[in-house]
Order: C-alpha cells, then sequence, then structure tokens
C-alpha cells in the first residue's frame, strides 16, 4: 500500500492489517481471518498474510491503517479484496486434460509428417530461422502433407442451471492458446493466453469472474485451441519442434458456479465434451495462420446447437509441468491504428500503410466468391514495384472466403511486426472494404516519463518505449523470425524496461522462466522458455542473466523472497562456472559469441570465425570472464542480503581470483589498455575497456587512465561507438560514473552512424537490432536506462532497495538546458526536474514519495547553495534545491 500524505517528512510508524471473510464484517472492523495488530515499523511492500489458513476459490477483504511520523492514527484504507487460486491438484474438481485426437493418433500423425517436412535437409537454416519449407507461402504450407494438420479444435460443453446465479469462475488452460465464450459471448480480453512457459516445468491456467455471462436455465462453453509454441509447427534451428514438452492443443477447465440457494456446481472438462476441427486451418506463432470462413459452424458455441455429429474429446496426457495461476498482466489489443495510406499498384492486389510500425495483426474485411484465397504478407520496408516483403517474407496469413457478403479476417493465434500489409488475390471488380492494425502486447502499466530540451532524445526515449512494448509477448522477446526470450538481450533491456513501465510481475515470471531452463549439469539456457532440459556451456555473457537479473529486481522492487526462492539454482550455476573455469590450464571460462553485433564498419573477420561476424575482433573471452567476475560479485551481494555470510565470504574470494586471472590475461601494460585475447589484430576498442571498467575489473591506481583512454577514443572518433550489445551498455554507464558526463551525452546525442539518433533520422520509431537496421529489438535499449539514470540521477539505493531510500545524482551536459522525469515507484511517484539558469545555477525540483528519503548528490563542478556541500539528505516530499558551479 502506498500512504496518501502529501505533507514533508510524511512516514509510516507502525500499521495495522485487517483482513475478514466478508465485506460486511470487515466494515464492521472484524478481522475474522487475520488481525495483524499494531506492528511497528515502516514496511508496505511484501507483507505476508499471517492469517487463518485459507481455502482454495476463497475471497478475502482486507484494510490497513498505518501511524503517521508523530504517532498518528490514520484513517483506514477503502476496502478491497483478492481471492485465493485453486491450491491443489484437488481443487480442479475432477477436470482432466481433454484433446482431439487420442494421444497414439497424434503422435503417429505428427511422426510421419515431421519426418517429410525434414527430408533432404541439411545442415544450417534453409533461411533463418527455418530447416525447411522456409520458402513455401502460407497456402503452399497448410497442403504440403497429404492429410494437412489438424486444424484449431472447437470444444463445447453445455449445462443447465435450475437457479439464478449468485457467483461464478471460470480457472481455464489451453495450451498452446486458447479463447473462450460462454452463450456465446467471449470470456475476456486476453489475446495469445496463457503465456509462453516452460511447460515441462510451469503451466499456466487464468481466472475469470463469469457470474454476469451465465443464466437461469441452458448454456454453453466454447473453446477453440491454438498451438503456439507448445506446438509449434515451424521446423527451426533451436528445435522447438522437438521439445520435451510438445504436444497436441488441449484443454483443461473447470466452472464454479455459486447458485442462489448457496448451493454450488462444478463444470469441468472431460471426455463428456465434444470437439471439431474449427475454421483456423493452420496456425504457427512463426509462419503464420490460415482462416477457412466455409468452415466455420455457425452457433457452435451456443446452448441448443446440434453437436450429435461432433467426436468426443479424448483424455490427453497432462504437460509434465505443475499447474500455476498466471501471474503476470495479459496480452491484450491496446490499440487500433488507421492506415495512412492505401496503394493498388496491380489488379488484384492492395498495399496498406500503417504510418508505423506495430507488433500485432491486421483485421481485413472484403467480399468475394467463395474459395477466393487472400494472403495477407507483412512488411517492415516500403514495398516497391516487385512488391518484395522485408526483412521476413516468411511471415504470412491467409482467409479463404465463404462467399457469404462483406467477411472480416482477423488471427487468433499469431501476430508479427510490421508496417506495411500487402493483401493480394482480391477478385477483380471488387476492393476491400477496410484495413485495420491491430497492436497487441503485454499490457505493461506505464509508470515512467521523460523529456527534455533536446528533441532527438524525446524522439529516441519514444523509440525505447515503442520497443519495450512491442517485444513484450509474456516474456521480453526478441525478433520476429525469433520471438524468443533470449537472456542477454532481456537483461540489456531491463532497467529501460523497469523505468518506463511497472514490471513486478511480467519479470518475476521470467526470471522464474530463466531458472527453469536450468539443466542438470547447472547450466542455465540461453533463452527462456527453452526447447531443451540442457543449459548451455560456453556462453556465460548468456546465462549469466540467471544470477543477474534478479538482483535487478531486487534493486529496483526489493523482494528479497525471491532472491530466497532461486538461491539454490543460483548456486549451482556458479558452481558450473567455476567447474568449467578450473578445467582451463589458464583458468579462463571461455565465450563464443561476447560483445554480439559491433558496429560492422572495419572490423576484419577473425580465422575460423567467418560464419560468426556478429563476434567482436577482440574475441570473446575476456567478456566470458568479466561477466563470471560479476556474477560472482553478484552472489557475494545476493547471499549477504540473505546472511549467508560464510558463501558471501566464498563468492568474495572467488571474484578476487577471477580479477587477478582477467587482469593477468587481458591488460596491455604497453598500450595501458584492455585488449582481450586477439591483440595481433585489434588496436584500441572501446569495449574491452568499457566492461572492465563497469563491473570494476580496473585496479584503483589504473582508473582515471582506462576512463580518460575510453573518453579520448571516442572524441577522436566524434563520439561514435564501436561497440556491440554489453560494450554498449557498459559505456553509457561509465562514462558518466567516471565523470564524463558530456561525453556520455554526445554519444546519445550522435546522429552519424552508429547511433541511436541515426536511426530515428532514418525514420526509424524504434530501436534496431543492430547498428546498421532490423527488426525493433532489445538488444540497444540501454539508453533508455540512461535518461533516467543519469540525466535524471534517479536511482535505487542498494542498502534500502525498492527505491525505500533514492539516490538522486544527475548529470548537466553541456549542450543540454533541462530535463523533466518521473518514475512510479511501488511507494509512489519520484520526480527531477532540473532547468538551467541564465547566471550558469540550476534550478532541480525534486519529489520524493512519503515513507521514503532520497540522498542528492551535486554532479560534478556543482554544489548546493547555502553551504549545504555537494550532498543533501531528504524526507518525503517537494523540494527545490539550487545548485551553483564550484
Amino acid at each position: 500500500w502506498r500512504l496518501d500524505d502529501p505533507r514533508n517528512g510524511a512516514a509510516q510508524t507502525a500499521y495495522r492489517i485487517l483482513a475478514a471473510s466478508s465485506a460486511e464484517k470487515l466494515a464492521r472492523n472484524e478481522g475474522d481471518l487475520w488481525d495483524s495488530g499494531k506492528v511497528s515499523g515502516a514496511q508496505t511492500t511484501f507483507v505476508r498474510y499471517a492469517g487463518k489458513p485459507l481455502e482454495a476459490c476463497q475471497r478475502v477483504w482486507w484494510k490497513v491503517r498505518y501511524w503517521d511520523q508523530n504517532g498518528k492514527e490514520r484513517p483506514w484504507s477503502e476496502p478491497t479484496f483478492w481471492e485465493t487460486a485453486l491450491l491443489d491438484a484437488k481443487d480442479w474438481h475432477g477436470a482432466e486434460w481433454i484433446a482431439w485426437k487420442p494421444q497414439e493418433t497424434w503422435s503417429a500423425e505428427w511422426k510421419v509428417r515431421k519426418e517429410k517436412e525434414m527430408a533432404g535437409a541439411k545442415g544450417p537454416a534453409e533461411v533463418w530461422p527455418f530447416l525447411s519449407q522456409s520458402r513455401l507461402d502460407i497456402f503452399e504450407l497448410m497442403r504440403f502433407h497429404e492429410k494437412p494438420y489438424d486444424p484449431a479444435p472447437l470444444l463445447r460443453k453445455e449445462f443447465k442451471l435450475d437457479q439464478k446465479i449468485r457467483s461464478a469462475r471460470v480457472y481455464i488452460s489451453g495450451l498452446g492458446y486458447y479463447e473462450m465464450t460462454i452463450n456465446g459471448k467471449r470470456v475476456g480480453d486476453h489475446q495469445l493466453d496463457p503465456a509462453w512457459t516452460d511447460y515441462s516445468d510451469r503451466v499456466c491456467y487464468v481466472a475469470y469472474d463469469v457470474t454476469k455471462d451465465l443464466k437461469s436455465g441452458p448454456n454453453a462453453i466454447g473453446v477453440m485451441l491454438g498451438r503456439g509454441f507448445y506446438g509449434l509447427l515451424a521446423n527451426d534451428t533451436w528445435g522447438f519442434q522437438r521439445s520435451t514438452y510438445l504436444g497436441q492443443p488441449k484443454l483443461k477447465l473447470r466452472l464454479m458456479v455459486e447458485l442462489w440457494d448457496g448451493t454450488t456446481k462444478d463444470i469441468v472438462s472431460g471426455p463428456d465434451w465434444r470437439v471439431k476441427g474449427g475454421p483456423v486451418v493452420y496456425d504457427c506463432p512463426r509462419r503464420g495462420e490460415v482462416h477457412d470462413a466455409r468452415l466455420a459452424v455457425e452457433g457452435w458455441d451456443l446452448p441448443g446447437f446440434d453437436d450429435s455429429a461432433w467426436a468426443k474429446a479424448s483424455p490427453a496426457p497432462a504437460p509434465a509441468g505443475a499447474l500455476e495461476v498466471q501471474r503476470i498482466e495479459p496480452i491484450r489489443t491496446v490499440e487500433e491504428v488507421l492506415p495512412v495510406a492505401v496503394s493498388n499498384p496491380k489488379p488484384g492486389v492492395y498495399v496498406y500503410d500503417l504510418g508505423r510500425s506495430i507488433s500485432g495483426w491486421p483485421r481485413l474485411k472484403l467480399s468475394g466468391p467463395v474459395g477466393t484465397e487472400i494472403l495477407l504478407r507483412y512488411s517492415s520496408s516500403a514495398v516497391d514495384e516487385t512488391l518484395a516483403v522485408k526483412p521476413y517474407p516468411f511471415t504470412q496469413s491467409g482467409f479463404i472466403l465463404s462467399g457469404r457478403g462483406v467477411e472480416e479476417f482477423e488471427p487468433r493465434f499469431f501476430r508479427t511486426s510490421f508496417r506495411y500489409v500487402v493483401v493480394s488475390g482480391v477478385p477483380a471488380g471488387t476492393e476491400p472494404k477496410s484495413l485495420t492494425g491491430v497492436v497487441v502486447h503485454t499490457d505493461l502499466p506505464d509508470a515512467g516519463h521523460f523529456e527534455c530540451s533536446n528533441p532527438l532524445l524525446n524522439d529516441i526515449h519514444r523509440a525505447v518505449r515503442n520497443t519495450l512494448l512491442d517485444r513484450a509477448h509474456g516474456i521480453p522477446t526478441d525478433s520476429q523470425r525469433e520471438q524468443m526470450g533470449w537472456a542477454t538481450e532481456g537483461r540489456l533491456s531491463s532497467e529501460a524496461t523497469i523505468y518506463n513501465f511497472n514490471t513486478s510481475f511480467f519479470h518475476r515470471n521470467w526470471i522464474i522462466g530463466l531458472w527453469d531452463s536450468q539443466g542438470a549439469d547447472g547450466y542455465f539456457g540461453i533463452y527462456a522458455p527453452s526447447p531443451s532440459e540442457s543449459g548451455v556451456v560456453g556462453l556465460p555473457c548468456w546465462t549469466a542473466s540467471g544470477v543477474i537479473v534478479p538482483w535487478t529486481y531486487y534493486l529496483y522492487y526489493g523482494d528479497a523472497g525471491l532472491l530466497a526462492k532461486g538461491y539454490d539454482s543460483m548456486r549451482r550455476y556458479m558452481d558450473a562456472l567455476q567447474k568449467t573455469a578450473k578445467e582451463d590450464e589458464r583458468g579462463i571460462l571461455h565465450e563464443r559469441y561476447g560483445d554480439w553485433l559491433p558496429p560492422k564498419e572495419g572490423l576484419p573477420l577473425l580465422e575460423g570465425r567467418k560464419k560468426l561476424v556478429h563476434v567482436p575482433p577482440e574475441g570473446s573471452d575476456i567478456y566470458g570472464m568479466a561477466y563470471y567476475y560479476q556474477c560472482a560479485k553478484t552472489m557475494e551481494s545476493i547471499a549477504k542480503v540473505l546472511k549467508r555470510d560464510k558463501d558471501a565470504d566464498s563468492y568474495a574470494e572467488l571474484a578476487k581470483k577471477i580479477s587477478e586471472v582477467y587482469n593477468r590475461e587481458f591488460y596491455d601494460p604497453e598500450m595501458k589498455c584492455y585488449r582481450g585475447e586477439e591483440r595481433r589484430i585489434t588496436d584500441y576498442r572501446q569495449s574491452p575497456n568499457a566492461i572492465s571498467l563497469f563491473f570494476g575489473l580496473v585496479p584503483d591506481d589504473r582508473r582515471t587512465q582506462i576512463v580518460k583512454g575510453l573518453a579520448d577514443n571516442l572524441a577522436a572518433r566524434n563520439y561514435r561507438l564501436s561497440t556491440g550489445i554489453l560494450g554498449t551498455q557498459a559505456l553509457m554507464e561509465v562514462l558518466p560514473l567516471g565523470g564524463q558526463g558530456d561525453a556520455a551525452y554526445k554519444v546519445a546525442a550522435q546522429t552519424e552512424s552508429p547511433s541511436w539518433g541515426y536511426m530515428i533520422r532514418s525514420g526509424s520509431q524504434h530501436i534496431w537490432e543492430r547498428w546498421d537496421g532490423g527488426d525493433p529489438h532489445q538488444g540497444f535499449n540501454c539508453v533508455g536506462g540512461y535518461f533516467y539514470r543519469y540525466l535524471a540521477g534517479i536511482r535505487p539505493d542498494p542498502e534500502q532497495p525498492g527505491f525505500k531510500k533514492i539516490r538522486l545524482t544527475p548529470t548537466f551536459p553541456k549542450d543540454l538546458e533541462w530535463v523533466n522525469a518521473s518514475h512510479e515507484s511501488l511507494y509512489g511517484t519520484i520526480r527531477s526536474e532540473w532547468k538551467k539558469q541564465p547566471d550558469g545555477a540550476v534550478e532541480w525540483k525534486v519529489t520524493v514519495p512519503p515513507n521514503t528519503s532520497a540522498t542528492a548528490l551535486a554532479p560534478d563542478g556543482y554544489v548546493f547553495d547555502r553551504d549545504a556541500g555537494s550532498n543533501l539528505a531528504l524526507t518525503s516530499g517537494c523540494h527545490v534545491l539550487k545548485l551553483l558551479r564550484k
């Protein structure tokens, strides 16, 4: 809870919580479930329920009051409630997993189809990342097999209620995706639900209040199932088509109805449900979707429909993962975009330009003869006279008309990234009635605002936000062609995401997914979810996310419980790293990728690495060792938080040994810089030096020299980067921390390639995957964190994380006149606004949320007026500060 006291110095000294079984009891101040009594302390987050044991599906009403900094009792909060989930397998009341086909039949058919698809496929991906069929259009894919893949199944159940309904809840897990209706009306607004997890470890279900959807008398539930990543059809290079959790679409459902007389009735999934193939005849998250309107079944989800010709649902094996309630914001339709231009370059072809790239799908309305096949292709780049679409021509949709007047097509189980839509196959003499872009992503609550006097930085900030949202789909994903939760990209963008959006649920879910990817050898996967039960050796820069991201989450949200939950997994990972490093005679932990995607300009290809053109010329082992060190230091910090002092000492000693090896192997005393293992072909490189500074691997007596060398190199290059995704994040941290705030600003405001400004000047409204172009991507979004952390100066204090205590320490670059930024923390709004004055002073307005405190630090070259020095302790409230040049 948050305090509602606007006074300066507002704080909580004690609280009392009441939890009751009814709103009426709570109104009488009867905490029949829990009365915490007066509890001394300032805690307002992560307070654990400590009342009577609760049952499944139980509603708990609660409220809280607190005592302020003067010991005065404050009024009760407004009452609210939560409901418990299904706590145990028995709470499903006999609900079974059901599917269309018997498992043996489905498995045999799957095997035959996959053997045919992979016949002749050899070596690397045919068209990355697909091993086969990448050049077929969506209709050819649909018809590739003599007996095509099963369409998306329709499952239905009819039942009767003989009383008025007091309340009703439905609990549903439909794999890979589901769309549910009751009495013909769609339930909820979730899209592409449930969230993608490693189904071998966790399977999510979702709860809905459906009281208003039911009625006395006959009712019907209808569920359409999509494959999602649970039954991915595309044959990709990572092997998701043969994942350990692979299966046919399946359903588990419990509908719990409380009738007017207080009795309850359950309707559960089982073999008494009926099933039939529906109009979605092909669906794959990576390749697309085909809807055949001729196969639409009118009224199938309404009571009274004749399903006597439908098959009985088949019992299906349960996924290996434990069922758990979905604890993240759902994917939703958040916006609709109308085209800014439409062209008709040739008969039957229409090209729609939405004016900007979106993540989602189109909604198309048109008419034509029965059986007409409409092909939709998607492009991020302008479409010329060749009608070629870029960058991913293999992503398509198909619509087969029923011939019944104006028809509407909108995908259900597929999304893509696009700006342009090429619609082909439109019958002569007609044209589409309309096309609308439907924007779809995880509905993350807004938590940040940033603007400044430089319009370019404001454009970059908007591009970062656009990219973060476009790539948020249950997990932080990468490009459209892959749609995977790559561990490094999600880690590098984590702070930018947290500053801009409330990701307390979103990132928690992904962190647990990173731990789920852990193999028996202790290594984490390089993406999560993972199709394999094995971790990945040789990529510590990627797998380190299983340690670093939880710590980042702790700093910004203060949840020590999550660290405790994953501590054993993180410790096993560290054991695996140490074991691997000991196998090398020099103690080197080798890395294959390193500073991924540096600018191509001037990069020599390394011998034996010509296929890995994205690997930096200085080699990768320096980065593997840097992240090995950072994991050890992070584990030392985590162990201290969890009061595991012996472990903390052990990790501190490990970090010391790694640092000694690192400086021995990678520091060049002649050039007085860090160079990596490939010294024979490289001169000065920015990333090795930035990484060394960022992780604290540079001895104190060298730091000034290394910072100066980095700043001098940037100046010589006119503040153009030579860094990939790892080095860029490090550089944007170490420059302002090393007194080079102007250099960091010049990098951020650069417009020559490679730079973020170059992306904007090229017309992009997103951050690219590479410095020279590509899909919207997570890797280079770290600049979004720089705006808040260093230009606005809003940072958490590790000693009191979650912004319980705030470090306020902005930089005032020479060419920037003002900054206005805020972040919505768990305690309330943190605000930092500064503006330079004509006399050279800076006026700085700060807002510190109730029940928190802050330390304001003057940037280099400034002091606070009134002899306050360079360090001010601030209570909660609004403060106006003035800084003078020294």
